[in-house]
C-alpha cells in the first residue's frame, strides 16, 4: 500500500517545498495563474523577478520562462573569466536575461530575425540592464545574404527559403506574413573571436547552421541545440550529434516532445512533432 500511496503525497509535497524555497518557481506559478487563460498573440507588459518585460504571446512566454528560469535549461558554471556567449534565436530576450543574471560580465551576441520580435528583444534587453549586449536583427545561416522568413508572432517563426531550410507546413501562418530578412554566416561571427557558450534555437534551421560552424565548434565549452523534426525528417539528428561528437563534445539528449507510442500513433499535425534538447559539454 505504501508504494501506491507515496506518489500521491510526493508531488504535492514537492510543490509546497518549491513554493517555499524557489522564488523562480513561485513566480512562474503566479504567472501561470495570471496568464494561463490569456488569449494568444496579445501584447502585455509584465513585471516578474525584478524584470520588466514586454510579452507578445502569453503561452510561449510561460513555457520559455519555466524552461529557462525555473528548469534552468541553459545554466552553466562560471570559470573565473567572463564568458563569451552566442545566442542564436534570442526571441524576446529571456535567454539573454538569464545569462546576464548568472554572468553579469558576460560578452553576449544575440541574433533574432523576426522584425517584430527583434523590437521586443531590444526593449526587453536594454530595459533590464543589457546595454552591453550586441543584438543583431538577422537569421543565423551558412552565408551572408537575404532569406525568406515566416513569422508566427510568437516562438515558431522559421526560414522558408534558402538551401536546407525546413519546408513551410500546413500549420504555418499564411504567406502574407512572409518577409525577407538578412542572414548572417555564423562562421564569420567566430572570426571576431571564439565563443565559450553557444545556444541554438532556430526552428529547424539548426541542420543548416550547425554544419556551418566547421572546426570552430572546437572552442565551445557548452553547446545547446533545440532540435526540431517533423513527419518525414530523416537523418539530420544523427548528423548533428555526429558533428558535436567530432568536435570533442560529450552529448546529452533530453526529450521535450515526442510521440509516446511511435509504433501506434500517427504523426501530429504540428510543424514539429519531435523536439529534443541536445547538450554538448567539453570535459
Amino acid at each position: 500500500m505504501g508504494g501506491i500511496v507515496r506518489p500521491l503525497f510526493a508531488e504535492p509535497a514537492k510543490h509546497l517545498w518549491r513554493l517555499a524555497r524557489d522564488p523562480d518557481y513561485r513566480a512562474w506559478r503566479d504567472l501561470e495563474r495570471r496568464l494561463g487563460r490569456a488569449p494568444r498573440r496579445e501584447t502585455r507588459r509584465i513585471e516578474v523577478r525584478g524584470l520588466r518585460l514586454e510579452v507578445p504571446d502569453a503561452a510561449s512566454f510561460l513555457g520559455a520562462f519555466r524552461e529557462i528560469f525555473v528548469d534552468r535549461s541553459l545554466a552553466f558554471p562560471p570559470w573565473g573569466t567572463p564568458p563569451r556567449i552566442l545566442d542564436l534565436g534570442a526571441n524576446i530576450g529571456l535567454s539573454v536575461l538569464a545569462f546576464l543574471r548568472d554572468h553579469p560580465e558576460a560578452n553576449i551576441t544575440a541574433l533574432e530575425p523576426d522584425p517584430g520580435l527583434f523590437r521586443v528583444l531590444d526593449r526587453n534587453v536594454r530595459g533590464n540592464g543589457g546595454a552591453r549586449v550586441r543584438l543583431l536583427q538577422c537569421a543565423a545561416w551558412s552565408r551572408d545574404g537575404m532569406i525568406r522568413f515566416r513569422s508566427d508572432g510568437a516562438d515558431g517563426g522559421h526560414a522558408i527559403s534558402g538551401e536546407g531550410a525546413p519546408a513551410a507546413t500546413p500549420a504555418s501562418p499564411s504567406a502574407a506574413g512572409d518577409v525577407e530578412v538578412p542572414s548572417r554566416d555564423v562562421a564569420a561571427l567566430f572570426d571576431e573571436g571564439p565563443y565559450d557558450v553557444v545556444k541554438i534555437d532556430i526552428e529547424g534551421a539548426e541542420r543548416v547552421v550547425l554544419p556551418a560552424f566547421g572546426g570552430r565548434l572546437g572552442s565551445v565549452r557548452y553547446l545547446f541545440v533545440e532540435y526540431h523534426a517533423g513527419p518525414g525528417d530523416r537523418g539530420s539528428l544523427a548528423s548533428l550529434i555526429g558533428l558535436m561528437e567530432e568536435a570533442g563534445l560529450e552529448v546529452h539528449v533530453h526529450s521535450v516532445r515526442a510521440r509516446a507510442h511511435p509504433f501506434l500513433e500517427e504523426p501530429a499535425t504540428e510543424p514539429y512533432d519531435h523536439l529534443l534538447h541536445l547538450y554538448g559539454v567539453r570535459r
